[in-house]
């Protein structure tokens, strides 16, 4: 028999953590995560909303997990839905219908106007599943988002960059760096879809906790003012779980009057030089479909080939 409980924080992180490594262990964007390490995240994130965690069960033993979460926007609220994983055996048994079912119910007790569903991985034919059922129940594709790859080898070097731009790092010692990437990261965010503020405390936090063997964040200098960052890093505990090479860019952003100048080009090819550097075949990124910014295209001018589509669902009730 089916049932849902509240996650009980000092006695479920391990529970939490196993079923998110088992539901996702086969995806080549995850790799398995520590207990120690969803504590970390937990501390990182920053955001000043409502959230709690549930728990399925199957006759006592776990089977799934979700985490619904609620935050204010405007006069409206917009719950998420996140972290909806199933064992894998126990997939197209129900739980993932019900446990969907039973989140909704959570957020509308919350008073959330819009409920939203991210990154449905739409190769993965569990993922078509879960996009029936959400149809079903009156949710609607709103986003995509792409997951995308590049060959370090194959980096053009005929790109237009922006030849007055310097570019150095950020240095973390140095508080006016720190609050300089968190007011940047707001202020180029602001077009993404559902945009969460980070805060320089969260920014100090990532950059000294975090779950990568390299971290690195890099301002684009014009006029001696910082009018864009990049943000790359190298997770070695996954190149060696999938025998990989393979860096990340974590986040781009130039502002608003000073992009469509060459500045995200120049940002982004310096960071995968410097991941180059450290010996990386490959280097990979997440980015909005929609993005405003134009940024799909920069990466696909660059020479970055789509791996993986990403689907986000929205209901809105009235």
């Amino acid at each position: 028999m089916l049932g849902i409980r509240g996650f009980i924080k000092g006695h479920d992180e391990p529970t939490w953590v196993g079923v998110l490594n088992a539901a996702y262990g086969e995806f080549r964007d995850w790799r398995a995560i520590t207990v120690e390490e969803f504590l970390q995240g937990e501390q990182r994130d920053s955001r000043s909303l409502f959230d709690e965690r549930w728990v399925a069960e199957l006759d006592g033993s776990p089977v799934g997990i979700i985490h619904t979460l609620v935050d204010k926007v405007g006069n409206e609220k917009r719950g998420v839905i996140d972290d909806l994983a199933i064992i894998p055996k126990f997939h197209g048994s129900g739980v993932e219908k019900e446990l969907a079912k039973f989140a909704i119910g959570q957020l509308r007790k919350r008073k959330a106007n819009t409920i939203l569903v991210p990154r449905l991985r739409w190769s993965d034919p569990k993922g078509k599943n879960r996009v029936e059922f959400l149809e079903e129940l009156g949710f609607n594709l709103t986003h995509k988002t792409s997951l995308m790859e590049i060959d370090l080898t194959r980096v053009p070097s005929d790109i237009d960059v922006n030849e007055r731009v310097t570019v150095r790092p950020l240095r973390e010692h140095v508080e006016e760096d720190v609050e300089e990437l968190n007011w940047l990261r707001n202020e180029c965010s602001k077009e993404q879809l559902n945009p969460r503020p980070s805060t320089v405390e969260g920014i100090r936090h990532l950059l000294k906790n975090n779950p990568y063997s390299y971290l690195k964040s890099c301002f684009a200098v014009l006029d001696r003012k910082c009018v864009g960052f990049v943000v790359f890093a190298i997770d070695e505990r996954y190149n060696l779980e999938k025998n990989v090479k393979a860096g990340i860019i974590l986040g781009v952003g130039v502002l608003r009057n000073y992009r469509k100048a060459g500045i995200g080009t120049t940002l982004v090819l310096h960071g995968l030089e410097s991941l180059r550097a450290e010996q990386m075949a490959k280097a990979a990124l997440d980015v909005d479909d929609l993005n405003e910014t134009g940024a799909l295209k920069l990466y696909e001018r660059i020479g970055f080939k789509v791996l993986e589509k990403y689907l986000t669902y929205e209901k809105t009730f009235r």
